[in-house]
């Protein structure tokens, strides 16, 4: 979820309904760390992320470019990526004590 989120609030940023592959892959790489996947299996996961059922390459796009495959998935991840910015912004603003 979270590594779909990425892509599509990166998507939204830009304004574009597709995305290199390229910026998927660096968002992956950022999301590993964070992870903490082992280095040996990242190479594997990174493969699954290159040909995941939901980012296809677009009918008139490259092969280097993928897009959601329906714009309501996008939409729904750009509102997952929302959320979680609001609730980590309202985290640091009311912490627990």
């Amino acid at each position: 979820m979270e590594l779909l989120a990425a892509v599509a609030d990166e998507m939204y940023q830009a304004q574009q309904d597709r995305i290199g592959l390229d910026i998927i892959e660096t968002l992956a790489t950022l999301l590993f760390d964070k992870w903490n996947i082992d280095a040996e299996k990242r190479l594997n996961v990174m493969q699954m992320v290159r040909m995941h059922v939901l980012l296809t390459v677009p009918p008139d796009g490259s092969a280097n470019l993928r897009a959601f495959d329906h714009t309501e998935f996008r939409d729904y991840f750009v509102a997952y990526s929302l959320r979680s910015q609001l609730d980590q912004g309202h985290r640091e603003l009311f912490p627990r004590s």
